[in-house]
């Protein structure tokens, strides 16, 4: 026969004498009130189960009446007095599966015992270890880091990798994600004034060298012994960096280029280092090149060796009359010599004499006129300053001598003018053509005569 899964011998065909001590129950009031004490073995209204004892009897018996309740409870007993006895509770029902009690994983045989046994941490990782017949490792759901892997717990209770972190400490398992890195591998940083390099976590700078921040190269890794390619002047002497910061190399300038500006081997820092010896049109300092180039005209009349420079560069003797004292007058050729104490000009003016009057000199005019003539001479110290007027023969005006040039303007209204003779000199003689006799050019009418006495 089979019981609880397992094959027992067959007793059917024997009767095995069962020892079992009378049981004494007692029976409820059938009605007239009366309750005996029945031996079980010798009632046969009672029932006996298994192993001897006697069960109550059933509802229908008029001796008596057990509830229910009662014939459970019994049974249950029964139960316990004949089952194996490593059965373990949380397998009965339960044969061939895992099952937890509390925190304790149970592999039930058929029998109701526990093939193995497993205290877990926790009843949740019991119950998430069933599927796999172990203790979960971990909470489902929960993340750890593995090194630089981010890991969660997955619903059987292993791990399962997410993500792999590019360093263990930027891995977080309170943020369940990897950090960004502050740096990348193998990067560096010069902004703290110092060589820094990433760390091997990848979370910072660290410092490799300490050198200034015009030394740092963060592109080469290192700290440059001098600014890449820059030039520098020590004196008249050039020192150079090259391109990958080495050096510096020392260079003495020399030759047209001897002076040091600006980095570079120059000519000139200023105009004073260009000596053309051209003092009306002197050399210039090119400050952006460093060279001495020709420079503008110096204004006319500007002082060089020679007396004074002329409007194209050249240094002369004089330019006109303002570079000579007031007893003389320029010569472009000559210079400056004596002033004549009476000299004329002609004006555009086809009836008008300039003539200069030399400082020192009193100056008397007096008119001639011919016969017919009707030609009024007037005597101007400028074009707005009339002095005399002379309309008739005999008629003379005196200027009185002066510390400085005199210009005088002597015009013959309705006239033109004919010659002076001479030129210059203490007397000189202007003619005057009447414009109203055309049928004579005799340039006599009038005449006037200047002379000049010294004061």
């Amino acid at each position: 026969m089979l019981w609880m899964g397992c094959e027992l011998p067959d007793t059917a065909s024997e009767e095995l004498p069962v020892a079992r001590p009378p049981i004494k129950r007692p029976v409820l009031d059938g009605g007239d009130g009366r309750t005996d004490e029945l031996d079980g073995g010798s009632d046969p209204e009672m029932r006996t189960g298994g192993a001897g004892r006697s069960l109550p009897p059933t509802s229908s018996d008029a001796g008596g009446r057990v509830g229910d309740a009662s014939m459970a409870a019994d049974a249950a007993a029964d139960a316990a007095l004949t089952a194996p006895a490593d059965v373990e509770p949380a397998c009965v029902g339960r044969g061939g599966e895992r099952v937890c009690d509390g925190a304790v994983l149970h592999h039930c045989r058929l029998d109701a015992s526990s093939e193995a046994r497993e205290a877990c941490s926790s009843e949740v990782r019991c119950r998430a270890g069933l599927a796999r017949g172990a203790c979960a490792r971990c909470d489902p759901g929960a993340f750890r880091c593995d090194g630089a892997e981010l890991q969660t717990c997955t619903a059987d209770g292993s791990y399962e990798t997410v993500e792999a972190c590019p360093s263990a400490a930027l891995c977080s398992e309170q943020n369940h994600t990897c950090d960004p890195m502050r740096c990348a591998q193998g990067s560096f940083d010069c902004s703290t004034g110092a060589l820094r390099t990433c760390s091997e976590d990848l979370t910072r700078f660290e410092i490799l060298e300490s050198c200034p921040a015009e030394l740092c190269d963060a592109t080469a890794g290192n700290c440059n012994e001098c600014v890449p390619n820059e030039r520098t002047c020590d004196d008249e002497t050039l020192v150079r960096c090259d391109a990958e910061g080495r050096g510096p190399a020392r260079e003495e300038c020399g030759g047209e280029t001897s002076l040091c500006q600006g980095g570079k081997c120059v000519q000139c820092r200023e105009a004073s280092d260009c000596s053309s010896g051209d003092e009306c049109q002197p050399d210039v300092c090119d400050m952006g090149t460093g060279t001495c180039a020709r420079g503008d005209y110096e204004p006319a009349h500007t002082p060089c060796a020679n007396g004074v420079c002329d409007y194209v560069g050249n240094c002369v003797r004089c330019v006109d009359d303002r570079d000579c004292a007031p007893a003389l007058k320029c010569n472009l050729v000559l210079g400056c010599v004596t002033r004549p104490p009476l000299e004329v000009a002609l004006q555009l003016l086809t009836g008008t004499f300039q003539v200069t009057v030399a400082p020192g000199f009193d100056v008397d005019i007096s008119a001639q006129y011919a016969a017919g003539s009707g030609t009024r001479v007037t005597v101007r110290e400028s074009l707005f300053s009339l002095y005399c007027t002379l309309d008739t023969s005999g008629d003379t005006c005196e200027l009185g001598a002066s510390d400085e040039v005199r210009t005088l303007t002597i015009s013959g209204a309705s006239a033109q003018r004919c010659s002076a003779s001479p030129t210059q000199g203490q007397r000189v003689e202007l003619s005057f053509e009447d414009s109203s006799d055309t049928a004579t050019t005799d340039c006599g009418d009038p005449t006037l005569t200047l002379r000049a006495a010294r004061n």
